[in-house]
């Protein structure tokens, strides 16, 4: 019995544990003021506890740290696509889009838009012509794709909202915004960039899985054949 000699292993691994560690810990801070401001607009006197919980998140102390933890999630982000990208070559030897190009297609203004589209269908495509359960990973990330858009569509066209909010405490609308529909405008936000949220966590973790499933096809199947 002959053991292949070579094995192939993901270069994105590593930083796509971290990558989604941090995803989960973002996406917890967020629903966690998601649900204080919800609180806040909807009963007409606040409780203490909520502003004082409210306005713990915004003291430097927590701000600071989270602020840093959204920056690290954007850089690991364009470094596990570089990596992710190295690895689909390695995978899929007419994979079109090499590391550098994502990198392109992700960083540069006016083409990310498009760009970041592009190159997740692209990814849901290749999974979705496997068979089994890399095809179910690439229906899935197809469909995540979509929602992340539709999400993104909704929340520039609520941008287009503008109205004064100094905390919740005191709401002025500035152009034709009635005072009841601010709220609703500003819970709308909120829950959308916590949906924004869940979706981009989703993404990276179908993606991980997928990539995980590919390995150990390609490593199985080669063992195989070396027997």
């Amino acid at each position: 019995m002959r053991k292949s000699k070579s094995t192939v292993s993901l270069k994105s691994a590593g930083v796509g544990r971290v990558l989604l560690w941090l995803l989960r810990f973002a996406l917890a801070f967020d629903g966690l003021s998601t649900i204080l401001t919800l609180i806040k607009i909807s009963l007409p006197a606040t409780p203490p506890i909520i502003t004082a919980l409210q306005h713990l998140l915004t003291v430097p102390l927590i701000a600071v740290p989270l602020a840093c933890v959204s920056l690290t999630i954007l850089l690991l982000l364009l470094v596990w696509i570089y990596h992710l990208h190295k690895d689909l070559r390695q995978c899929y030897g007419s994979y079109p889009i090499d590391a550098r190009g994502a990198l392109e297609r992700c960083i540069f203004p006016g083409f990310n838009i498009w760009g970041i589209w592009n190159t997740l269908m692209t990814i849901a495509r290749y999974f979705k012509a496997e068979a089994g359960l890399l095809h179910n990973h690439g229906l899935l990330l197809h469909h995540l794709v979509r929602v992340m858009y539709g999400i993104f569509i909704a929340l520039y066209l609520l941008d287009q909202l503008r109205y004064r909010d100094e905390g919740l405490a005191r709401i002025e609308p500035i152009i034709n915004i009635p005072d009841s529909l601010v709220p609703v405008a500003i819970a709308g936000k909120k829950l959308l960039g916590l949906g924004m949220g869940f979706v981009l966590l989703a993404i990276t973790q179908t993606i991980v899985n997928a990539m995980q499933l590919k390995v150990h096809q390609i490593n199985h199947a080669e063992e195989t054949a070396h027997l």
